[in-house]
């Protein structure tokens, strides 16, 4: 899940799961997080490196070279889903045609 499809959209917050929206219902890929309530607002380190499927030292060197916006309240570091939509976006890599 590294590399976002160009025809997906945003992460859409279906309860304990969170989707990829895509043009095709049968290209939708779950991406399980869980606990996650459908009201919540930000995720925790752990989460976000879930959801982008990467490590957390990887998440940390992406936050801490400014790759990825986040938000800071106090020490904890917390990721909004349209933060990491984002970050998807711009390190996307088209297909080769």
């Amino acid at each position: 899940m590294g590399v976002q499809d160009p025809q997906r959209s945003p992460l859409i917050n279906s309860g304990p799961e969170l989707f990829w929206a895509t043009t095709n219902v049968l290209e939708v890929t779950p991406v399980v997080v869980p606990n996650f309530p459908p009201d919540k607002k930000a995720l925790t380190r752990r989460e976000a490196a879930q959801v982008l499927a990467i490590s957390v030292s990887t998440l940390d060197r992406e936050v801490a070279s400014g790759r990825i916006a986040h938000l800071r309240i106090g020490r904890r570091v917390l990721f909004r889903l349209d933060m990491l939509d984002d970050y998807t976006e711009r390190v996307s890599v088209p297909a080769k045609k």
